[in-house]
């Protein structure tokens, strides 16, 4: 076989497999030019050939419109305006005007360092988990959540508590109702309802793509507008009983967020229905979880009381143990009441029949909330409920999570 033939088969064959490839190598992008005329200074510019400039070495179009944005060459409008445009290949630096004496070299922030607008104490959705070790240390404790993910827990300090989500070393989901939370320079906890509409555009209906297909998710924007900053979904919790202020924030990617099934919504799609189910879980996996949302719930609990000054509640495995037997109850009965439908005990007889003494008791359910930030959220917009949590009396707390069945006894000693 000769050289030459050699040669031909294996450039047929690079050609082959390049084309082959190209799919995973290339992205087509559709852009548009148009013959757009330019006025500097109110007079028009007339050029030799229309909706085209010459760059010192060909013809190119005056303008691209890629997704309803037009883009005009700098080099264009500068030099229009009497202003010389150059470029410095070591520093990778566009200058316009007079030429810099001295180029300085390109800094790069580190995101834990640079100014932290709309991130949760530093941290934003999809960051590495290095990058929370690096702000944030090791966490206190490690849960497990519904969806899969692993929630890293800081709570050695209320005041800085975050609830960290990490999945595949990423940050999926963050949550805090902690005092000293900022959100951004315009915004932070304690705002109202008022100032949040002025940063953010509240829309009844928020759409966004998922799994090939395209969602519309119903607001929430009496107790939590759901905003997209970024293309990243921010939920902010407000607190109806403290003239509709900012009392959390969360942000999860737009996986969870469908996953989580928190808002209602609809969907529409061409070919293969998306993925929007929580995962099933097995029953271990699923009392891992139980234990993981009695924590947060009590966490969440002690936090909101650092809020207002009081003082932290202590857990009390014993009411717990209470707790536990009653929302396992209402999940195995499928009913939602504080008295027992199967024994018929309220929450003060059900503690005293357990052994337990107190000077005053207090208990909160719920059913239904898709895990502890729900929950808990939820308990503070109920005035009752939230009295329970804000009581000053109360000294000791146990937690009993059973599925979506959730139960908080108060007690004190």
């Amino acid at each position: 076989m000769s050289k030459k033939l050699i040669l031909a088969i294996f450039t047929f064959l690079l050609v082959l497999i390049s084309n082959v490839n190209a799919d995973s190598l290339f992205r087509t992008i559709l852009v548009t030019t148009q013959p757009i005329s330019f006025y500097f200074d109110g007079i028009k510019s007339v050029e030799e050939k229309p909706g085209t400039f010459f760059n010192g070495k060909k013809d190119v179009p005056l303008s691209l419109v890629y997704e309803e944005t037009t883009y005009v060459p700098l080099r264009y409008v500068a030099e229009k305006l009497g202003k010389e445009v150059g470029w410095d290949q070591n520093t990778k630096s566009i200058w316009v005007g007079k030429k810099p004496t001295r180029f300085e070299p390109e800094t790069v922030q580190s995101s834990l360092t640079r100014k932290s607008d709309h991130a949760l104490f530093g941290l934003r959705i999809n960051q590495t988990e290095l990058d929370v070790i690096k702000l944030l240390g090791q966490p206190n404790r490690v849960d497990k959540s519904k969806l899969g993910y692993e929630w890293w827990i800081y709570n050695q300090d209320y005041k800085k508590y975050i609830q960290v989500g990490i999945k595949n070393g990423k940050v999926v989901d963050l949550y805090s109702n902690a005092e000293e939370l900022i959100i951004s320079d315009n915004l932070k906890l304690g705002d109202t309802k008022a100032e949040l509409q002025k940063n953010y555009s509240l829309l009844p209906t928020v759409k966004v793509n998922y799994d090939n297909a395209n969602f519309e998710i119903a607001n929430d924007l009496n107790k939590r507008p759901l905003v997209l900053i970024n293309n990243v979904p921010f939920i902010f919790y407000i607190d109806k009983h403290n003239q509709d202020r900012i009392t959390a924030i969360r942000s999860m990617t737009v996986e969870n967020l469908i996953k989580s099934q928190s808002y209602s919504f609809r969907f529409f799609y061409t070919n293969k229905e998306p993925a929007y189910a929580p995962p099933a879980l097995t029953a271990e996996e699923q009392d891992l979880v139980n234990q993981s949302n009695e924590k947060q719930i009590f966490d969440l609990t002690n936090v909101i009381r650092a809020r207002y000054g009081l003082a932290a509640l202590k857990w009390n495995e014993n009411v717990a143990n209470v707790a536990r037997k009653h929302s396992l109850d209402m999940l195995t009965h499928n009913y939602f009441d504080h008295t027992s439908k199967t024994t018929g005990l309220d929450p003060f007889q059900r503690l005293t029949r357990s052994g337990i003494t107190y000077k005053s008791a207090g208990e909160n359910i719920a059913m239904g909330q898709f895990d502890a930030i729900e929950a808990h959220e939820g308990w503070m917009n109920s005035l009752g409920h939230r009295e329970n949590i804000l009581n000053k009396d109360f000294t000791m707390l146990g937690v009993g999570a059973k599925g979506e069945y959730y139960t908080q006894n108060f007690i004190r000693k």
